[in-house]
This record gives C-alpha cells, sequence and structure tokens, in this order.
C-alpha cells in the first residue's frame, strides 16, 4: 500500500510539472506575455563630408574629401594634413590631384585660441597663404575664422580681412549643409581643426585657387 500511495503522489506532481497525466487543466489561463510594440526603424546616417587616417609608417594622419568643381561638377580629390605645432599651432597641407598628380596647392598655419574656461568657446583660424618660388607667404591679415560653441556643440564661421572674397560653396551643397557635415559630435581640438580645414576646402576654395598656379576644373 505505501508504494500505491507513493506512485499516486507521483501521478499528482506530474500534473503540476508538465507530466502526461495533469490533474486539471485550467481554463481561466492569464496571458502575461509583453506586447509586441511596433519600433520605428533606425535612421541610416550620412557618409561622412570627409574621412580620415594614418598611411602606413606615417605619422601624420591624412584626410580626403571630394569637391565638386567647375560648370560640369567635376570631382577633385583633395588630401589634407593638420600637424601640431605646439599648444596653440598647427600646419595646414592640402594637395589636389590634377592630371592624375598629387600636387600641393596650399600651405599655411591654423592659430588656436583656448577660451573654454572664461567662455566656454575655442577660436581656430586658418591664414589665407600664397605661393612664392619655393616658399609660401602667410598673411597675418586675412583669414578664416571659426569658433567652437562648447555649449551649443556648434562651429560659427567667420571671413577675416580680405578672406571674405575667397568664399565659394559652388560644390552642390548648401552652405548649412556643410557646416553641419563637418562639425564634430563633440569637442575634441585634432577633431575641430580637420573640421575647420574641410569646411574651408568646400567653401573657401578660391583662396587655395588663388594661392598657386595649378589649374582646377572650370
Amino acid at each position: 500500500m505505501f508504494w500505491l500511495k507513493q506512485i499516486a503522489l507521483l501521478s499528482v506532481f506530474s500534473g503540476f510539472f508538465g507530466g502526461a497525466n495533469p490533474i486539471a487543466t485550467p481554463t481561466n489561463i492569464v496571458n502575461f506575455s509583453t506586447p509586441v510594440v511596433a519600433v520605428e526603424p533606425t535612421p541610416t546616417p550620412l557618409p561622412p563630408l570627409f574621412r580620415c587616417g594614418a598611411q602606413k609608417g606615417s605619422p601624420d594622419v591624412k584626410c580626403t574629401i571630394e569637391r565638386k568643381m567647375g560648370k560640369k561638377k567635376t570631382a577633385v580629390t583633395h588630401f589634407f594634413t593638420t600637424t601640431s605645432k605646439g599648444s596653440n599651432k598647427y600646419e595646414l597641407r592640402i594637395e589636389a590631384v590634377l592630371g592624375g598628380v598629387s600636387t600641393l596647392v596650399f600651405f599655411s598655419t591654423i592659430n588656436l585660441t583656448d577660451n573654454r574656461t572664461a567662455e566656454n568657446k575655442y577660436t581656430v583660424q586658418i591664414q589665407a597663404s600664397k605661393k612664392k618660388d619655393y616658399s609660401w607667404d602667410i598673411s597675418r591679415t586675412d583669414a578664416l575664422k571659426a569658433v567652437y560653441d562648447l555649449k551649443k556643440n556648434e562651429i560659427n564661421f567667420e571671413a577675416v580681412g580680405g578672406m571674405s572674397s575667397y568664399y565659394d560653396n559652388n560644390h552642390g551643397m548648401t552652405t548649412a549643409a556643410v557646416k553641419s557635415a563637418v562639425t564634430p559630435p563633440k569637442f575634441e581640438v585634432d577633431n575641430v581643426v580637420k573640421a575647420v580645414s574641410a569646411y574651408f576646402i568646400m567653401e573657401y576654395h578660391k583662396a587655395i585657387q588663388a594661392a598657386t598656379t595649378n589649374k582646377f576644373p572650370m
């Protein structure tokens, strides 16, 4: 009799834990499963306006940007390198692929002013420059000034001196679109310097054309 009682008890428990002979089937089952919520697809981010990377064996990071030029909107590849020369100065070197050859078309200095403590702002200024024989005559008065506002996470640009005469956004993008496409998601000195350099190539390309005798698509 003892064993018969044990077998009966096992039969009862097997019903509770999914056995073949449950005691009873409940009729008031409540479904606690999570309701299906429609999720909006994540927008595909726009491709960056420029890309950067160090070449193998080189300490300098070279960035690449394409600018459409001339009546036929020919895409011209530009390479630019920004090299730190101290706490408040960079060197800017720009090459363009013309006739299948990478040619130096612009060289200048970038001056930095750190006002983050007092104003939450950081200023990057690219000086205009022109090639003379084997050297470069860097202007002290003509420049593209860019102020990065750390509170608003935005860059505001201003042409200083004669730089305004070099403005040229005939490349298929609006100035607002270029500004948005180059602004880094957060502040970092090197990234902001690169962003301002890219903006300079896109929006003030006449300064590059005036710097040398190299022929760009017209």
